[in-house]
């Protein structure tokens, strides 16, 4: 199902104590972020470890350099973007790992007094489809040439040099888009023949200008007690400037948990729909 800003004014909720206690309710929502790419959940307890948790009913936390959980919040010591209070544009989270994190979580704990810090999303595979559309040449650059990306860091918390290369946009054998990988801030040089260099910047532009536009985007405000939940290789997040407190604690957990647990809850309520 694909989605641009039409979808602001039907974004569903699901309860969180129901998607633990009501393995129909999960199956729905699970069924949801296959179809759509994302869900938000409300009434999550505001523990400071209730990620763990939340992270459990959709498969096993991934480590990083960052640890398990990576929390947000503002900081005068920034040491990446995250920790400001300022905008971010649209992204997928971690292009330079490989593999790339699947699923991409946010709990809020507290929000920002300000009503800032709204978290956008955009659904890559609208925007793939549309550049397809409209400049299928471009298009089929973005498929064909790899992106590099970095995240080099060393000061006395981390010291990284963190290097992968992605194609743009992934098809499948028939044709389909599966995946969408963009972030212009940890883009590296590119590394390939002199004569498409400047081709793949138009194309990156062009990709860049889809995602970046207000009617692509979907905008909802996190409150405390909420989470967000992305597959980071299809929808890009991003958030609006905040000013004051804003406290969001994150982790990713990989998507072949998430969709072996998808096909457990179909055979069960399948199994139990036919044994009643």
């Amino acid at each position: 199902m694909l989605w641009d800003s039409t979808l602001n004014d039907n974004i569903p909720e699901w309860d969180y104590n129901r998607i633990v206690a009501d393995e129909s309710i999960r199956l729905q929502m699970f069924q949801h972020i296959n179809d759509y790419g994302f869900a938000i959940i409300s009434d999550v307890p505001t523990h400071e470890n209730q990620i763990e948790y939340l992270a459990e009913i959709f498969g096993f936390i991934r480590q990083t350099h960052y640890g398990r959980i990576f929390d947000l919040i503002s900081t005068p010591e920034q040491r990446i973007l995250a920790q400001t209070a300022h905008a971010i544009r649209p992204h997928n989270d971690e292009l330079f790992r490989n593999p790339i994190p699947g699923l991409f979580m946010m709990h809020c704990l507290q929000a920002s007094e300000c009503g800032g810090g709204a978290s956008v999303l955009v659904d890559g595979f609208s925007a793939a489809k549309r550049m397809r559309s409209a400049s299928r040449e471009l298009f089929e650059l973005l498929c064909q040439v790899p992106i590099p990306h970095r995240r080099f860091l060393v000061d006395e918390v981390d010291d990284v040099a963190l290097s992968a290369n992605w194609r743009t946009i992934e098809l499948n054998r028939h044709g389909e888009i599966e995946a969408v990988h963009i972030n212009e801030r940890t883009m590296a040089p590119l590394d390939t023949e002199e004569r498409l260099i400047e081709p793949v910047y138009r194309a990156l532009r062009e990709m860049l200008a889809l995602v970046y536009a207000p009617e692509a985007c979907v905008t909802y405000r996190l409150e405390s007690g909420q989470a967000a939940v992305m597959d980071n290789h299809r929808v890009l997040h991003a958030r609006t400037a905040f000013n004051g407190n804003r406290h969001i604690r994150q982790c990713h957990v990989d998507r072949d948990e998430f969709f072996s647990r998808l096909r457990t809850l179909r055979r069960r309520t399948t199994l139990v729909a036919c044994n009643t």
